[in-house]
């Protein structure tokens, strides 16, 4: 997956148009934890998106190549809305595990 910003770019098969909208939750040090909204969930799209303006996810061992102390990456879907069925709006939304443990995550 890439990202393509201009028309001279060539790439094998077919380009969709995503939108990434991000805001910063909490911020310590080198590490931020945002909250990220997607308009279309094209596949990678978080990971590249935050990668190509030099804002890798921590522990994603396919876009960032930084080792941490962490065994998986950190990105973490803490909340979802969609229109079911029979038109209603639906939210969900759940803790995030590690918003107060930015501290504990270490470069390796």
């Amino acid at each position: 997956m890439i990202i393509i910003d201009s028309n001279k770019v060539k790439f094998r098969g077919k380009s969709r148009f995503a939108t990434t909208e991000w805001s910063v939750i909490n911020k310590r040090e080198r590490y931020t934890l945002l909250n990220i909204i997607i308009t279309k969930g094209i596949r990678h799209q978080i990971r590249i998106h935050l990668t190509s303006i030099n804002c890798p996810i921590v522990g994603d061992k396919l876009y960032n190549s930084k080792k941490y102390n962490v065994n998986y990456h950190q990105l973490y879907a803490y909340g979802l809305t969609f229109t079911d069925l029979m038109g209603k709006e639906l939210q969900i939304f759940i803790d995030v595990p590690f918003k107060d443990n930015l501290q504990s995550i270490k470069q390796i």
